[in-house]
């Protein structure tokens, strides 16, 4: 008896990897654009940081100051939640990634189920072979010696 074809649960399970993939490629894609945000926010408040220093030394007015504060205030808030943001990116990234090897394996396993299963029914099939062709041989050679006797 032929063994159940997994061809298409095969190409279902190929299909589900292929989904995996494109969701861990948007979750990259997200986690870039995430991070690049980030690094922004970061890098203008330092510049900030910087441009506040020097005028500091130079002497500043109060309004100005203020105005500093407030926007070195607001950066750092949008820092803190870029920042958390980030971080949910990357565990999202990881997680669709622990989602495509899961199903890569899942794939690799039923594709050495496929060949072990083909290779059992080849065997089968051989044996079957040979003992049909080992009957035809008994049967010529007995039609042959039956022959050789009238």
């Amino acid at each position: 008896m032929k063994p159940f074809e997994l061809d298409s649960v095969l190409r279902y399970r190929k299909q589900l990897e292929n989904t995996a993939a494109t969701k861990l490629a948007n979750a990259q894609r997200i986690f870039q654009h995430a991070e690049k945000k980030y690094e922004d926010a970061s890098a203008e408040y330092s510049r900030i940081e910087t441009k506040l220093m020097e005028s500091q030394e130079i002497g500043i007015d109060v309004d100005d100051l203020i105005r500093y504060q407030d926007r070195l205030t607001w950066l750092q808030t949008n820092v803190e939640v870029l920042f958390k943001e980030l971080q949910i990116t990357r565990e999202n990234v990881d997680k669709e990634r622990e989602a495509v090897i899961h199903r890569s394996r899942e794939k690799k396993v039923l594709e050495q189920l496929k060949e072990k299963q083909n290779k059992a029914y080849r065997l089968y099939i051989d044996k079957k072979e040979s003992a049909q062709l080992d009957e035809i041989a008994v049967l010529s050679y007995g039609k042959k010696k039956n022959d050789n006797e009238q």
